[in-house]
C-alpha cells in the first residue's frame, strides 16, 4: 500500500470518528456507558463475524500465539477506549472533549518514544503545535475569552484516561505485531474486548440499570446503535490499523486533529450551521501542521523492537 493510500484510510478512519461524540452525547443522557459500548460492539461483532470467522479458524493455530495481545488490544480499544469516552460524556462538554481529543497525538508520540524508541524530532513538534493551534482556534470560535471560559469538568480525567488507552493501543498494535492477517486479528480483538465489556453489562444487569435495544426505544436510538457498529467501529478501526501498519503509529496520530474539522464540516451539512473565518483558519492550520509532519523522516528507533 502507498503512503498515499494509507493517509487516506487514517483520513476515512478521522472522518467516521467525528460522528461519534454527537451521537455518543446523544444517548448516553439515556442509555448508560457500558451498555451503549456493549451493544455497540455487540452489532460490531455481528457485522464482523460472517467476514472474518472463516478466516480467523482457519487462523485458530496463529490465535492461540496471539492471545496476549489479543486480550490487550482488545481491552484498550474495544472495552477501555469507548466505554471511558461515554461515561466521561456523560459528565463533561462536547467542546472539553474537542479540546482533550487533541492530547491523543501527543500522546501516542510519548508512548512510541517510550516502548518503540521512536525519535520524535523537532519538525514532528512543530507539526504538533501548528494543528493544536487550529484545533484551538475552532474550539474556541477564535476568541480567546470564549478559550478561557472553558471549565474543567469531573468527566475530563475520564476523557484523558480514554485518549491515553488509544495511545497505547495504537502503539502496541505497532509493537505486538500481530501475526493474524487484519480481519481474523480485528474479529478476535473485538471478540476479546466484548468479552470485557459483557462482564460490566452483566453488572449493570444484576443492578437493574442495563438497558436493551428493543423496539420500544424507539427508531433512532437503535439506527444510531447501527451506524456507530459499522463506520465508527468497523470500518474506521480497519482503515486505522491499515494505516499504522503502511506508517507508523506517531504519523497515524496526527490524523487524529482531522476529527474536529470532519465534526465541524458534517455540522455545515446536517445541521445547517454557518462556517465562520476561525473555522477556515483552523482547517487550514490542522491541514498545514499534517503536511509538516508528514515531511518529517520517518520515525527512527533508538533501541530495537
Amino acid at each position: 500500500m502507498s503512503r498515499r493510500q494509507a493517509y487516506l484510510l487514517l483520513a476515512l478512519a478521522a472522518l467516521f470518528w467525528a460522528a461519534n461524540p454527537a451521537l455518543g452525547r446523544f444517548l448516553v443522557d439515556s442509555v448508560p456507558p457500558i451498555s451503549l459500548s456493549f451493544w455497540r460492539w455487540t452489532g460490531a461483532l455481528i457485522v464482523m463475524t460472517p467476514l472474518a470467522l472463516p478466516a480467523l479458524w482457519k487462523q485458530r493455530a496463529t490465535l492461540r500465539q496471539d492471545w496476549l495481545a489479543v486480550l490487550v488490544l482488545g481491552f484498550l480499544s474495544v472495552a477501555g477506549f469507548t466505554t471511558l469516552v461515554y461515561v466521561g460524556l456523560r459528565y463533561t462538554t462536547a467542546t472539553n472533549l474537542s479540546l482533550l481529543n487533541a492530547t491523543m497525538p501527543v500522546m501516542i508520540l510519548i508512548v512510541a518514544r517510550l516502548l518503540l524508541g521512536h525519535a520524535i524530532g523537532r519538525q514532528r513538534l512543530i507539526g504538533v503545535a501548528v494543528c493544536l493551534a487550529g484545533v484551538v482556534l475552532i474550539v474556541g470560535q477564535g476568541s480567546l475569552a470564549t478559550l478561557l471560559a472553558v471549565q474543567v469538568n469531573p468527566g475530563d480525567p475520564i476523557i484523558l484516561a480514554a485518549m491515553l488507552c488509544w495511545a497505547a493501543y495504537s502503539v502496541l498494535l505497532a509493537r505486538m505485531k500481530p501475526r493474524l492477517p487484519m480481519l481474523p486479528f480485528q474479529l478476535a480483538a473485538f471478540a476479546a474486548g466484548w468479552f470485557f465489556l459483557g462482564l460490566g453489562f452483566a453488572w449493570e444487569v444484576a443492578a437493574g440499570t442495563a438497558w436493551w435495544p428493543t423496539l420500544d426505544v424507539g427508531w433512532v436510538p437503535l439506527v444510531s446503535l447501527v451506524f456507530l457498529a459499522v463506520f465508527p467501529s468497523v470500518l474506521a478501526f480497519l482503515f486505522w490499523q491499515k494505516g499504522i501498519e503502511a506508517t507508523s503509529p506517531g504519523t497515524a496520530g496526527y490524523f487524529i486533529y482531522l476529527v474536529p474539522v470532519f465534526g465541524t464540516l458534517l455540522a455545515v451539512v446536517t445541521l445547517g450551521e454557518r462556517l465562520y473565518w476561525y473555522h477556515f483558519a483552523g482547517m487550514v492550520a490542522i491541514f498545514a501542521g499534517i503536511w509538516l509532519a508528514q515531511r518529517a523522516p520517518r520515525p527512527a528507533t533508538s533501541r530495537n523492537g
